[in-house]
């Protein structure tokens, strides 16, 4: 895994799939590191994938633009969502339900 910058991710976004994504920039001393960026097929169409490496463990970071969601924190069969939405921006974080503080360690902090 090689970790890029928000910024350049949200270039690679753009470039490969003519997406415009702003993704938060883990803070200094974070354990998230920023390792890949693709688009995946849900219900509703393409979405932004940002994928992640938290305390060495996969965390993926959907990215959903248009109206904002409800915040959600669910649990289920061993990983844990929770949903963050800022301004007309909808994140969606998924990770293993045993490490914590996932959010804040990709840059996004609960408000």
């Amino acid at each position: 895994d090689h970790p890029m910058t928000a910024a350049a991710a949200q270039v690679e976004f753009h470039d490969a799939f003519g997406m415009d994504v702003l993704l938060p920039e883990p803070p200094a001393g974070s354990h998230a590191k920023l390792v890949s960026v693709r688009q995946c097929l849900y219900g509703e169409g393409w979405i932004a994938h940002a994928l992640y490496r938290v305390d060495g463990e996969p965390v993926s970071l959907f990215v959903l633009r248009g109206e904002p969601a409800s915040p959600a924190d669910v649990e289920a069969f061993g990983r844990h969502a929770e949903v963050i939405s800022r301004g007309e921006t909808t994140y969606v974080v998924v990770a293993p339900a045993r490490l914590t503080g996932v959010a804040g360690a990709v840059g996004l902090e609960a408000e």
